[in-house]
């Protein structure tokens, strides 16, 4: 293992294993660490590309994100700008070029946010997931399309690219190295603290806005839906 640090106004650390060389579309597993992802999910196979579905960035501005990830579970958020309720699907994409949904159900919107659990997933898998408008199955348009990794099973010893940084302290944007660790496809990001400085914020909005500026910067706008996180709390958050 190396230590490979990417440097800005802030740091990001990357820890370096050996993941996976097709930016996690499909599960590449090591011989202590096998799972047979049947055994855990309930999963319906499509040949429906969600990458075909337009993406609309005015409905979905911030993106998406998740988090927690467990060996059988993770948190997935969004936010829509119509503050309507959507549909968040959960997949893993197959060598056969077919995809294996394992959730599809509505989120309600609450002022906008979109935030819920899913389970019933594998561990140590790689899943995509994107949040939907419009009708089933005639999607009219999705937000970004994100992945993440979940936790490996209690018995797995593998590699693994562990990603952090903090401090993004909005006098230092635009993050680039946030940009520069997203290329890197890390199998985890850690944030440590310090992600939206929001001291000054007199009411909820003020709040939110500064919220919103943060996720709009390039480096977390590239890094969020590109890796699953844990987040540390902070004073400013």
């Amino acid at each position: 293992m190396k230590v490979r640090y990417l440097t800005g106004m802030m740091i990001a650390t990357l820890l370096m294993g050996c993941g996976d060389d097709d930016g996690g579309k499909t599960n590449d597993n090591f011989s202590n660490c096998d799972v047979d992802p049947t055994l855990h999910e309930t999963a319906k196979v499509e040949s429906a590309d969600p990458d075909g579905v337009t993406l609309d960035p005015a409905i979905f501005p911030f993106g998406v994100q998740a988090g927690d990830m467990q060996p059988s579970s993770a948190i997935l958020w969004s936010y829509a700008s119509d503050d309507l309720d959507k549909t968040l699907r959960v997949w893993r994409y197959l060598d056969s070029g077919e995809v294996a949904v394992v959730h599809d159900a509505t989120v309600m919107a609450v002022e906008g946010y979109l935030k819920t659990s899913v389970s019933g997933l594998a561990p140590g898998y790689w899943y995509h997931y994107a949040f939907f408008d419009g009708a089933a199955p005639s999607w009219s348009r999705r937000s970004k399309i994100g992945r993440f990794r979940t936790a490996f099973a209690d018995e797995c010893d593998a590699p693994l690219t562990v990603a952090g940084t903090h401090g993004t302290n909005f006098r230092f944007m635009p993050y680039k190295a946030l940009q520069v660790t997203a290329r890197e496809e890390p199998d985890v990001f850690i944030q440590l603290g310090d992600m939206s400085y929001n001291d000054g914020a007199e009411t909820l909005e003020d709040f939110r806005a500064f919220w919103h500026e943060t996720l709009e910067d390039p480096g977390y706008a590239a890094l969020l839906p590109s890796v699953g996180q844990y987040i540390t709390w902070d004073d400013h958050e």
